[in-house]
C-alpha cells in the first residue's frame, strides 16, 4: 500500500496543502461564523503559518548545501531567492542565513516546524547562538540554549524571550553581556541624516547605560497628555526630545560655540514668510530648505536680527537683536494660559504662539500671544488649526469644525486685525 507522500511527491503535497488553504475563501465570514471559529481560526492559520515556513526554511537549507541554485543559474542562494520569489535581496540573504543557522538549532528550527514557536522567536534564538558559537564550549552552550528557546520560546514574544535567553546565557558563566556592552561603547554614536523620502531622521547607537538615561528622561518627558492623547508612545518621545533640546537652548546655559549661545538658526526673508510665489526659500540652518510654515513656526517664538541688503546682495545694515517676544510676556502669557490652549500640555511642553501670525501684521503684543505645546504649535502653522475663546473668554486652540477651533475675530490668515497693534 502507497503512503500518500509516495503517490503525490514533495510539491504534491505541497499543492494540496495549498489547495486546501485556497478552500478556505469560499467561507462567508459574515454572523453565522461564530467569533469562537474565528478567534480559533486565526490561532490555526498562524500555525500553519510557522510550519510553512519552517518547512521553506529546511527546504533552503538544502538547497545551499548541495548547491541546487546552479541548476537554476542563480549564482547563490539568496539570488534563487530573490529572482524566483521576487523579494529584495535583502530579504533573501536573510532567510538564506537563518536557514543555515537553524543547522546548529535543531530543537528551535523543529518547534518551528510544528507550529510551536514563530519566526520571530527563531531569529532571536539564532542572534543569541552567533554569539556563543565561537567561545569555550560553545558547541555545548548553542545546545543548551537551542532547548531553552524551543521550550520557553512557546509562552512568549521575541523581545520577551531574548531578554531571558540573555539571563539563560548570563547564568551559564558566557560572559556575552560584558561583551555586548563593550562593544556598544566602541560603536556608540548618534548620526543626523535623512530617509529615503527626505524626512530628517536620528540614527544612535547607545550603550547600555546610556540608553537607560535617555530612555528614562523621554519616559517622564512623554507622559500622556491626559486620556485623549492623540500621539502614540514614539511621538510622545519626539516631543519630549525636542522639548528637552529646546529648554536648554532657552536656558542659555550651554557652552558657547564661536563666541555665542548655541540656538537654532533660521534665515529667511519678508517674502518667504507672506509666501511669496518665487520667493527664495527659508534655510534652517544643519538641514537645509523649509516651507513658509515652518519658518513661521520657528519666528513665532525667537531672537531676530534684521539684515538689510542691497540689490546687489551687499551688506546694507544690520539692526539690533531683539526677543519676540520678551522675557515679561513670556511670564504674562503663562500666567494666564497656565497650560497649553490645545491639549493642556504642561507649560515645561509649550512655546508662545502668535495668534495674528507676525507675517500678517500681527504684533507681538500679550493679548495676541497663547502657549501652545510643540505639537499644537505645528498643527497650527500646518493643519489650519486656530485659535478662538470658549465662554469664558480662555482661549482655546483647535480644527475649524471643533466648538473653540474658530473665531471670525481670531482668525491666523487674516492681513488685518484689531490686534495688530504695537505692545
Amino acid at each position: 500500500m502507497c503512503s500518500t507522500h509516495e503517490v503525490l511527491g514533495f510539491r504534491g503535497l505541497l499543492r494540496a496543502a495549498a489547495e486546501s488553504l485556497r478552500a478556505l475563501e469560499a467561507v462567508v465570514l459574515d454572523g453565522a461564523v461564530p467569533d469562537v471559529e474565528l478567534t480559533g481560526g486565526m490561532q490555526e492559520l498562524e500555525a500553519i503559518s510557522r510550519i510553512a515556513a519552517g518547512q521553506k526554511l529546511r527546504l533552503v537549507a538544502e538547497i545551499d548545501r548541495r548547491h541546487a541554485y546552479l541548476g537554476a543559474r542563480a549564482r547563490s542562494t539568496e539570488d534563487l531567492l530573490a529572482t524566483t520569489l521576487h523579494i529584495s535581496p535583502g530579504e533573501a540573504k536573510a532567510q538564506a542565513e537563518l536557514a543555515a543557522k537553524l543547522e546548529a538549532l535543531p530543537e528551535t528550527a523543529a518547534a518551528l516546524r510544528d507550529g510551536r514557536v514563530g519566526v520571530g522567536q527563531v531569529t532571536e534564538t539564532a542572534k543569541k547562538a552567533d554569539e556563543l558559537k565561537d567561545r569555550d564550549g560553545g558547541a555545548e552552550l548553542v545546545a543548551a540554549l537551542d532547548a531553552h528557546a524551543a521550550s520557553y520560546g512557546q509562552l512568549v514574544d521575541r523581545g520577551r524571550l531574548g531578554r531571558e535567553l540573555d539571563r539563560f546565557t548570563e547564568q551559564a558563566g558566557a560572559g556575552v553581556l560584558a561583551d555586548r556592552e563593550q562593544r556598544a561603547q566602541a560603536k556608540r554614536g548618534v548620526w543626523f541624516g535623512q530617509s529615503p523620502d527626505g524626512l530628517p531622521t536620528i540614527r544612535a547607537t547607545m550603550t547600555v547605560l546610556g540608553q537607560a538615561h535617555v530612555r528614562a528622561v523621554l519616559d517622564a518627558l512623554g507622559k500622556p497628555d491626559g486620556a485623549n492623547d492623540p500621539r502614540n508612545v514614539a511621538q510622545r518621545h519626539h516631543d519630549a526630545l525636542v522639548t528637552l533640546a529646546e529648554k536648554y537652548l532657552n536656558d542659555g546655559k550651554l557652552p558657547t560655540v564661536a563666541t555665542q549661545r548655541p540656538h537654532v538658526l533660521l534665515v529667511t526673508t519678508e517674502d518667504a514668510l507672506h509666501g511669496i510665489d518665487g520667493a527664495e526659500p527659508s534655510l534652517l540652518d544643519g538641514h537645509g530648505p523649509v516651507s513658509t510654515d515652518t519658518a513661521r513656526q520657528i519666528c513665532c517664538d525667537a531672537d531676530v536680527t534684521r539684515v538689510e541688503m542691497t540689490a546687489t546682495g551687499k551688506l546694507k545694515a544690520i539692526g539690533e537683536t531683539e526677543r519676540f517676544p520678551s522675557k515679561p510676556q513670556r511670564l504674562s502669557v503663562i500666567a494666564r494660559d497656565k497650560q497649553c490652549v490645545g491639549c493642556g500640555a504642561p507649560v515645561s511642553r509649550c512655546q508662545v504662539h502668535h495668534i495674528v501670525w507676525a507675517s500678517n501684521g500681527g504684533a507681538t503684543h500679550v493679548d495676541n500671544l497663547t502657549l501652545v505645546c510643540w505639537n499644537c504649535h505645528t498643527k497650527i502653522h500646518h493643519q489650519d488649526w486656530h485659535i478662538g475663546k470658549d465662554a469664558h473668554g480662555r482661549y482655546r486652540a483647535g480644527a475649524r469644525n471643533t466648538p473653540h477651533g474658530y473665531n471670525p475675530h481670531l482668525d491666523n490668515n487674516t492681513e488685518k486685525h484689531d490686534l495688530s497693534h504695537t505692545g
